[in-house]
This record gives structure tokens, C-alpha cells and sequence, in this order.
């Protein structure tokens, strides 16, 4: 199953933090300087209902090259899990937004154009007097014949808590060099 998935994470800081605005921005995946292997892009955009103090995220475009999760013959289209963490700064402190992932299926090779808003994360409430600050992006990439993101997003969700509990109790703590050797 591995190799039909892939997944990818950046974290990247806002360096123009100190602006009133929250950036659009585009997640570039690159074999080397010359081949770009996957390119997203989001853009933000306020919720006029909220008086500018919320915002979502949403994909305008995806454009895939090469994929690093298996294509078969059968099937050449891609399905995309997308997470986002926002973090704004206030008061001196960093404020982490957990959003659930976006699911989009059925990506194919090339250039694919959304509707706006289709493919979008939850409100984002803006802190008052918050400076954007940092974003960190997962993407899983996977083959639909063989993995479906939403089986795999449903799995985790309705597991993690006892996940979390199975991976703490029951498997061997890593050894930090305090222990005596027997």
C-alpha cells in the first residue's frame, strides 16, 4: 500500500507578519530545479458575513507532473488530503488553528481548475489584533483504485484517540540513555 501513497509537509514562517492581511499561497513539490512534480494553489478569502475577522482557504488550482504515489494502468488519477494549521501570533503568543483536512478526488495528470470555494477548509477565525505568522501544510497523495483519502481520513478520525492510547501504552518506550543496560 505504501507505494501508492505519498505524503508531503512543509512549515514555512510569514515574514511579512506585521501586514493586516492573510496571504494566498502555493505549495510547490520539486524533483530538481528544472522538473516541478506538483504545484497547489490556495488562495484566501475573507467571509464577508463575519466583518472581515474570518477567512477560509480554498484550492484554485492543482497541477500535477509526476505524482510520487503509484499510478497503475487502470488508473492514472490522484486523491489529495490537504491540512492546514495556521498560526497567528497575539499578544506575543503563537495560536495554533486545527482545521480538518480537505478531501479532493480524482485528480489527473496536468492542470486542474476548481470552482471557487469548492475545495475549501472550516472558518478560520482571525484573533483580534493577531499577526499571521506560520502555516504548515500535509498533503497524502494516494492512488483512489488502491487507497481512498476518505476511508483513510474516516479511519484515522474515528481512530486516533485509541490509536494515540495503542501507540503510548503498548509499544516499547524509546530509550533516552538514562536506563542502566542489564
Amino acid at each position: 500500500m505504501k507505494k501508492f501513497t505519498a505524503e508531503y509537509s512543509k512549515h514555512k514562517s510569514y515574514l511579512e507578519a506585521g501586514k493586516s492581511f492573510v496571504p494566498d499561497f502555493i505549495f510547490y513539490r520539486k524533483l530538481d530545479d528544472k522538473d516541478q512534480a506538483l504545484e497547489i494553489s490556495f488562495k484566501a478569502e475573507p467571509v464577508s458575513q463575519l466583518n472581515d475577522s474570518a477567512i477560509i482557504y480554498y484550492v484554485d488550482y492543482i497541477e500535477l507532473n509526476i505524482s510520487a504515489a503509484k499510478a497503475t494502468k487502470s488508473n492514472s488519477k490522484f486523491d489529495y488530503s490537504i491540512e492546514l494549521k495556521p498560526t497567528f501570533l497575539v499578544s506575543g503568543e503563537k495560536k495554533v488553528q486545527e482545521l480538518p483536512p480537505i478531501a479532493i478526488s480524482f485528480v489527473k495528470f496536468g492542470k486542474n481548475i476548481f470552482e471557487k470555494n469548492k475545495h475549501r477548509t472550516n472558518i478560520i477565525i482571525l484573533p483580534a489584533r493577531a499577526a499571521f505568522a506560520e502555516l504548515s501544510i500535509k498533503i497524502i497523495e494516494s492512488n483512489p483504485e488502491k487507497v481512498r483519502a476518505e476511508r483513510v481520513l474516516s479511519i484515522w478520525n474515528d481512530n486516533k484517540g485509541s490509536a494515540k492510547t495503542i501507540i503510548n501504552n503498548f509499544l516499547p518506550k524509546e530509550d533516552t540513555g538514562n536506563s542502566k543496560q542489564k
